[in-house]
């Protein structure tokens, strides 16, 4: 064998490498980041195709990336045998659009409820420590990977040169939230104070030009009674603002998934320059439209789980980008939500200055009923009426009155 073609041959594998493996740390830089969540194996896949030809540097799931819970009755679950878990992780691996993307795209990600293993799954779930390391084989994350043998999914990823730098950080808001039905009398916690200590020292080393922040779940909207939301722990939420307002990171946003439609939410912080904005896709393989006939959805999102942080809404099948220019002395991203087509539906330019928040952690007032905890008759009440109204259209429309 040659000497020239042993090089090639190195250079191949050093190549292969690279794509399939995500260190911690990468000195490319990344340009184009594509996400999503919400998306079920055996639903319609034909998503990826759009996602594939957008060619991103890098793919962030957020979420139910499968449904490994199971559906008994209305809001009622429960889990999948381990079994049954990787069955449904080997069937999404194995979609050939979906492989497409993954032989050359280096993927990270993060979990939501439905992957965790159980619906608005907390720390009490028993199979956590299981499902962990099915959703890591899921990602190929390395045998060495510190998400291999810590409690919970949080991981932080840098990518480009000092100037061109991107911290990513993922957050677990499972595997140590405490319950839900404890915040009448407890406020809990969202993500354990080993997970803050964590996140305080990574936004604290200041070593990056922009740092983006997902989570299953989302961040600003505190004000929606019907879903789940870091809202739903207000100290929690409280926290997480003040370390980004008071941290040494700068140019932050925010990623997040969960709600089966895709979102734009910024909120306005004195004495800074530029808002602090979430941008939340979801609902790869279904949709509000898909649950709800579209004049209800519109009405829901309108009115029930209208956030004042909400800039624009989008009601189909989703996936989010977000285009990185680095030509100036700041960074300049454009956030999009694109359409199973890859079009874009909604999006939004950010544009970071210097300056600091001052009070990133007040809210404007809302009627008390939008705060009230998610586990109480409200939520019940609202839920059983969609459902309802839902099933009674849908009857009538597979069964007309035939004359």
């Amino acid at each position: 064998m040659n000497t020239f073609l042993l090089l090639f041959i190195l250079a191949f594998i050093r190549e292969a490498i690279t794509i399939s493996v995500i260190p911690g740390s990468s000195e490319k830089k990344v340009d184009r980041i594509a996400f999503g969540s919400c998306n079920d194996y055996w639903e319609d896949q034909r998503i990826w195709q759009s996602i594939r030809e957008y060619d991103p540097d890098l793919w962030i799931w957020l979420g139910d990336v499968v449904y490994n819970d199971n559906r008994r009755f209305l809001a009622t679950f429960d889990t999948s045998p381990p079994d049954v878990m990787k069955q449904r992780y080997d069937a999404q691996k194995n979609n050939t659009e979906y492989k497409k993307l993954n032989n050359k795209t280096p993927m990270i990600g993060i979990w939501d409820d439905h992957d965790y293993g159980i619906n608005d799954g907390d720390m009490m779930y028993q199979g956590k420590d299981r499902s962990q390391q099915l959703f890591l084989d899921f990602l190929d994350e390395p045998d060495d990977s510190p998400r291999r043998s810590q409690k919970g999914l949080q991981g932080s990823w840098t990518f480009g040169k000092p100037g061109q730098r991107t911290k990513i950080l993922l957050l677990d808001t499972r595997y140590f939230k405490t319950p839900a039905d404890t915040a009448l009398t407890d406020p809990g916690d969202l993500i354990g104070e080993h997970q803050w200590q964590w996140l305080e020292s990574e936004m604290n080393q200041g070593d990056a030009d922009l740092y983006i922040i997902g989570s299953g779940i989302q961040i600003l909207a505190f004000d929606k009674p019907l879903q789940e939301k870091w809202g739903n722990y207000p100290l929690s939420r409280t926290r997480l603002l003040e370390i980004i307002q008071k941290s040494d990171a700068k140019n932050v946003l925010m990623i997040s998934g969960d709600v089966h439609y895709a979102e734009i939410l910024s909120k306005g912080c004195k004495e800074m320059g530029s808002d602090l904005v979430e941008i939340t896709s979801s609902g790869m393989t279904h949709s509000c439209v898909t649950h709800l006939p579209r004049f209800l959805c519109h009405f829901f999102l309108s009115t029930l789980l209208k956030s004042v942080y909400m800039e624009s809404q989008f009601v189909e099948l989703n996936w989010g980008s977000l285009e990185i220019d680095w030509q100036g002395s700041q960074p300049i991203v454009k956030a999009d939500i694109r359409g199973v087509d890859g079009n874009v539906a909604i999006g939004k330019e950010i544009r970071f200055e210097q300056g600091r928040p001052t009070s990133c952690t007040e809210d404007p007032q809302v009627a008390a009923w939008r705060l009230l905890p998610r586990k109480i008759l409200l939520r019940n009440v609202a839920i059983a009426v969609i459902i309802g109204l839902a099933i009674i259209i849908r009857f009538f429309k597979l069964y007309p009155r035939r004359s």
